[in-house]
Parts: structure tokens; sequence; C-alpha cells
């Protein structure tokens, strides 16, 4: 995994839902428009509750850290793409979860695995769309979101993808989804033909 920046084409973890049809937000087209440069990557001033989101993130993150007394690091600002093999495999984790702490790491040249355990992403939700998540410590996630996990972990290796969710503003759950070498295969073959096809 190295550290790219946003010129670098390739599909992150949002433009993987849209492109299997998962995100009521974006299209397959819309990823396309911007991967290929047709339209610059959305800079539109967030919603409210898109703002919300982004000032709650590191709340949250820290809420996931205290209750499994771990160490949570990075902030999802970081770009990387998965290597030579597959450099159109890219996005941006939310957060990695160390093994140990402190530990030394150099994304150009160490292996994420040795270092992190897992990783993980960080929603924030209303109460209307409370019903698409399931019990906490279920992996009952929406599709969209499992696809950006499972995405994530094809990226980095990892085995283990956790999702940390606050519901309403006052209801923390927490998710947990593993590695699957089906959908891993699913993902990088479906990716793979759209890109080839519609980018390549």
């Amino acid at each position: 995994m190295i550290v790219i920046d946003e010129k670098h084409p390739g599909i992150g973890g949002a433009a993987i839902g849209a492109i299997l049809g998962y995100n009521p937000h974006r299209t397959a087209f819309d990823a396309w428009s911007e991967i290929t440069g047709r339209t610059p990557r959305r800079n539109d001033p967030p919603s409210q509750a898109a703002e919300w989101g982004i000032a709650l993130e590191p709340v949250v993150a820290s809420k996931y850290a205290v209750t499994n007394g771990t160490v949570v690091l990075g902030d999802g600002s970081t770009r990387y793409a998965q290597g030579v093999a597959a450099m159109w495999v890219t996005g941006r984790p939310d957060r990695l979860v160390a093994k140990h702490w402190p530990a030394p790491f150099n994304y150009e040249t160490s292996d994420v695995r040795e270092i992190f355990s897992h990783g993980l992403e960080v929603k924030t939700t209303s109460w209307h769309r409370a019903e698409e998540w399931g019990a906490s410590g279920s992996s009952e996630i929406p599709d969209r979101v499992a696809a950006q996990m499972h995405w994530y972990m094809l990226l980095t290796g990892l085995p283990r993808w956790d999702a940390a969710v606050l519901i309403g503003g006052q209801e923390y759950r927490q998710y947990t989804v593993m590695a699957d070498a089906k959908i891993r295969d699913f993902l990088l073959a479906t990716a793979q033909a759209w890109w080839d096809k519609y980018v390549v």
C-alpha cells in the first residue's frame, strides 16, 4: 500500500459502491466522470448532515478506541493505492487499528498487516436510517458500507474491518465484517472489468 495524490486515477471506497449500484447518492457514471477527469472530484459545500458527520467522526472514532481498548490511527484524509499490481485499487480508510503502540510505520516499506490488526470505518446517520443497521455486534450493515469495507480489506490486505456508527446523535453501535475470499474476488473481477471497459 502506497500513498498517492489526488491526481492519481483509481477506484476508491465510495466509487466501488456506486459502480455496483449500492450507493443511493452516486451512480457508476458519476464515478467514471470523476475518475476520467470529465468532471472534477466533487468539492461541494457539505450538507448539514455531512458537516456534522465530519465534525463527529473523531468523536465516534475515540468512542470506539475507548470501548475496545485500542489505538486507532489516521484521519481518513490520506489516499492510498494497493501497489504496482493494481494501482487503480485506491481508497481513504477512516482509521487503522494498531496491534501495539508505539509502532513505527512507513507506508512505503512496511507491511500493513505487521502493524495493524484491522481497519475502522466511521459513520454517522439519522434515526430515519436506523433500520438499515442491525444489532450492535453483528455484521448487518447496508450493502454500500459493506462494499466499502470489503474494498478497504482488499486495498490493505487486512482480514477484518469494523464499523463504528452513531445513530441519531446519541446511539452508538459497532459492527464487524471479516474478509471473504468470494467477495474479494467478486469485487476485484467486477472492478477490473469495469475499469478495462470504461476507463482504459
